[in-house]
C-alpha cells in the first residue's frame, strides 16, 4: 500500500496510507456514502504504520470484550456518522449516518461524530433503527469528533481545554447551580456544631464555621498522598472556596468518639457542601497528583483529514468513571450520592453534575438538563442517581444495596459505616410512612402508614420480613457480622421478597447479648441498637425458634428432599417430603450436600414454604446461607410435621 506524509499532531510527520489519504468526512462525501456510513474493511488489512488506520483500530477494539480474536479482525468495518446530540441527549429512534431530520448537509452547523462499528452490526441495527443500537455502544468507548474550532461553538461541540483546571469555569457551573435550580438546594437545613474544616489560605483547621460556603472532597483513601488535598484546596481557594471538607483532617482520626459522630452525619455534612470534588483520574489505584492540579492534562489527539482537524473525543463521564478505581470504592458510593452537586475530576475532562443538568468541560453547553427535557436521557448523559423517594421504603433501601455491596473497601468493619449516611438519608425521607429504621443495615418497618390508617405490625412479623432478603449470586463470608445481615457478605446481589410475614407458625426470636452472654427480646435489643447505633454490635446471636429439618438439592429435576424429625415419647422417626421450586437449581450451584431448613413461614393457598437455608457450625450454631422458596403441592399436610419440628436454634 502507498503512504503518503500529512501533518500531525504538534506540527509532527505522519504517515497516511493511501486509503486515509484519500478519506473525507466532510458533507459532501458523507452524502455519497451508503447509509452515511463509510467502509474501513477488516481491521487485519489496515496499515499498521498509518496512524489514522491505527485510530481506527484502537476506536474499534479498545476495552471491547471478545475482539482480540482472529474472526474479529477479520470482520467488516466502517466509519458511522452521527449527530452528537442524538448520542448524548436524546433517546429517540435513531438512523446511521443522518441527523435527527435524516440530512447529513446539515453537518456544518451541527457536532458530528463518527464511530467504527462492524458493518454486520450496523446493518442489523438499521433494521431495529432504536437509540440503543450497537454503533452507539462503540461510540461510548471513543468517536471522532471535529477538533475545537473557533466560532464552532455549538452545544456539544468539542471545546478547547487547557492543561489546568479551569477554576473559573467550575465556580460559574456551581454558582449557576446555586441561584437557579431549585431541587439542588441543601436537603438538610443544618450544620453540625462539631463540623471542621479546611482553611485552604492558613492550611489550619477550623471548627463550628456557621453557614461558610466550602467543598467537601472524595477520593479513594489509599491512592492519595497527602499534599493532594492541600493542593485541591489551594486551587479552588483562588475562586473563593476558602473552606474545603477533607475526611483525612476534618475528622479526628485518634479519637473514635469523634469519628463515629462524623460517620453519623455524613449526609449532612455532604448536603451541605457548595459541591463535592471527586478525584476519579486514576484508574488503577496509583496517582501521581490529581489530573489538571497537581499534573498536566494531556492534550487531545488529532489527525487532518481532507485539510479538516478531527480528535479523538474524551469519553464520555460515564464510561470514564466506571473505569476509575474511584468507582470500585465502598466508602465513595455514599458521598456521591448524598452530594448535590458533583465536580469529577477525570485525566481528560472535568465533569459536573447536580440534580437538574450535567456539563463537561470538554464539550461546549449544557449536556442533559433533566428538568426541560421530556424523554428519559441516554444511558451515557448521566452518571448519578439523585436521592428521591419511591414507591416502598424497603425497595428504595435495597436499590442502594444492590451498587453498594459490590463495592470493594479496606477494612471489613466498615461495611456499615461506609453506607450509613445514606440509609439515614432514606429513613428521613420516609419518616411520614410510619416507624423506620435499621438494625446491621436491614431495613425494619415497624409500622406501615397511609392516609387512612396506621398497621402495627409485631415485631416478630418485621424481623420476618426483614430477613427476607435472598442473593442472585456467589458471595464470601464476612465474618467481622452475622450471617443474616447483609454486612456479612462480600459481594452481594440482594433481591427482597414482597410477601407479608403472616408467621404461621409462632416464629419467636431473642438476641443473645455479647457481653453477658444473657437472652434478650428482640424489642428490647432493638431499642438499645436505635438509642445509640454502637449498641448493635452488642447483638450477633439471633436465636429463632422454629420448624427446622434437613434438605438435600436434587438439581436433575429442581427438586429439594425435606426430612422431618419427629419425636414421639423417645423415640426419634424421619418422615420425608419433597418440594419443587425454581430457585432450587440455582442454589444447588452454590451450596452442596445436606444442609438444613429453617420454616419461618407458609401459605397454604400458593403452596410455598418461606425460609432460610443454613448449614451447621460448631457449639450448635448454623449459618445463614440463603432465603429459599419451596413449593410442595400438599402443603396442608405437613403442617403437623411442621409444627412437631421446631426447635431453638442460633444463627451467627
Amino acid at each position: 500500500m502507498s503512504m503518503s506524509v500529512d501533518v500531525g499532531n504538534a506540527g509532527e510527520k505522519s504517515h497516511r496510507c493511501t486509503r486515509c489519504s484519500q478519506l473525507s468526512l466532510r458533507p459532501a462525501f458523507l452524502e455519497n456514502a451508503p447509509d452515511g456510513a463509510i467502509p474501513l474493511g477488516r481491521p487485519i488489512e489496515w496499515d499498521p504504520d498509518c496512524s489514522v488506520c491505527q485510530t481506527f483500530a484502537s476506536l474499534a477494539l479498545a476495552d471491547l470484550p471478545g475482539l482480540q480474536s482472529e474472526h474479529q479482525f477479520g470482520e467488516l468495518y466502517r466509519l458511522v456518522a452521527f449527530d452528537t446530540s442524538d448520542f448524548i441527549h436524546d433517546s429517540s429512534d435513531f438512523i446511521p449516518g443522518s441527523n435527527r431530520n435524516g440530512a447529513v448537509s446539515i453537518f456544518a452547523r451541527r457536532p458530528m461524530s463518527f464511530a467504527v462499528s462492524p458493518q454486520e452490526m450496523l446493518v442489523a441495527e438499521m433494521v431495529n433503527m432504536h437509540f440503543m443500537n450497537g454503533v452507539f455502544d462503540h461510540a461510548a468507548h471513543g468517536r471522532l469528533q471535529l477538533a475545537p474550532t473557533k466560532g464552532f461553538d455549538v452545544p456539544y461541540a468539542l471545546r478547547a481545554q487547557g492543561a489546568s483546571l479551569d477554576a473559573h469555569l467550575v465556580r460559574s457551573w456551581i454558582t449557576h447551580c446555586i441561584a437557579g435550580h431549585e431541587r439542588c438546594r441543601p436537603r438538610i437545613r443544618r450544620r453540625l456544631p462539631s463540623l471542621r474544616l479546611n482553611d485552604c489560605s492558613s492550611g489550619l483547621i477550623v471548627i463550628n464555621i456557621q453557614d461558610t460556603p466550602y467543598l467537601a472532597l472524595s477520593y479513594v483513601w489509599s491512592e492519595v498522598e497527602e499534599d493532594i488535598t492541600h493542593v485541591v484546596g489551594a486551587r479552588m481557594n483562588t475562586q473563593c472556596y476558602q473552606y474545603v471538607w477533607i475526611d483525612r483532617y476534618c475528622i479526628d482520626q485518634s479519637s473514635a468518639t469523634h469519628r463515629a459522630e462524623q460517620i453519623q452525619n455524613m449526609g449532612t455534612i455532604y448536603d451541605g457542601a457548595d459541591a463535592t470534588i471527586i478525584a476519579a483520574d486514576s484508574a488503577d489505584g496509583r496517582r501521581d497528583g490529581l489530573t489538571g492540579v497537581s499534573r498536566s492534562r494531556k492534550g487531545l489527539t488529532t489527525h487532518l483529514i481532507d485539510g479538516l482537524e478531527y480528535a479523538i473525543a474524551p469519553l464520555l463521564p460515564s464510561r470514564a468513571i466506571e473505569k476509575s478505581a474511584w468507582h470500585n470504592r465502598a466508602w465513595t458510593y455514599q458521598e456521591s450520592v448524598l452530594s448535590r452537586r458533583r465536580v469529577v475530576v477525570l485525566e481528560d475532562q472535568i465533569y459536573f453534575e447536580c440534580v437538574e443538568e450535567s456539563r463537561s468541560d470538554a464539550l461546549h453547553g449544557v449536556l442533559v438538563s433533566f428538568v426541560t427535557r421530556r424523554l428519559p436521557p441516554a444511558p451515557y448523559a448521566y452518571v448519578f442517581e439523585a436521592m428521591k423517594k419511591e414507591d416502598s421504603f424497603v425497595s428504595h433501601v435495597y436499590n442502594h444495596l444492590r451498587v453498594y455491596t459490590k463495592r470493594n473497601m479496606t477494612h471489613a468493619r466498615d461495611a456499615l459505616n461506609a453506607i450509613q449516611g445514606v440509609l439515614d438519608r432514606i429513613q428521613i425521607m420516609y419518616l411520614e410512612n410510619g416507624a423506620l429504621n435499621f438494625f446491621y443495615g436491614l431495613p425494619i418497618q415497624m409500622t406501615d402508614k397511609t392516609k387512612d390508617h396506621v398497621k402495627i405490625k409485631s415485631i416478630e412479623s418485621t424481623i420476618l420480613e426483614a430477613l427476607s432478603w435472598s442473593r442472585k449470586n456467589s458471595a464470601e463470608r464476612r465474618i467481622e457480622f452475622p450471617s443474616w445481615t447483609l454486612a456479612g457478605w462480600y459481594n452481594i446481589v440482594p433481591a427482597v421478597s414482597k410477601h407479608v410475614a403472616s408467621n404461621t407458625f409462632s416464629v419467636t426470636f431473642k438476641m443473645q447479648d455479647n457481653a453477658t452472654g444473657s437472652l434478650v427480646p428482640l424489642d428490647t435489643a432493638l431499642f438499645h441498637a436505635w438509642s445509640d447505633a454502637r449498641n448493635q454490635f452488642r447483638y450477633s446471636h439471633l436465636h429463632v425458634v422454629c420448624p427446622i429439618f434437613s434438605v438435600q438439592l436434587k438439581p436433575s429435576d429442581m427438586q429439594v428432599q425435606c426430612c422431618f424429625e419427629r419425636i414421639e415419647g423417645n423415640v426419634m422417626t424421619i418422615g420425608r417430603a419433597e418440594g419443587i421450586s425454581a430457585e432450587v437449581h440455582d442454589a444447588y450451584c452454590r451450596y452442596r450436600g445436606t444442609l438444613r431448613y429453617l420454616a419461618l413461614d407458609m401459605s397454604d393457598y400458593f403452596g410455598r414454604l418461606r425460609g432460610l437455608l443454613v448449614r451447621d457450625l460448631p457449639d450448635d450454631c448454623v449459618e445463614r446461607l440463603d432465603y429459599l422458596n419451596i413449593h410442595f403441592e400438599h402443603m396442608h399436610a405437613l403442617h403437623d410435621d411442621l409444627v412437631s419440628a421446631k426447635r431453638d436454634v442460633v444463627l451467627l
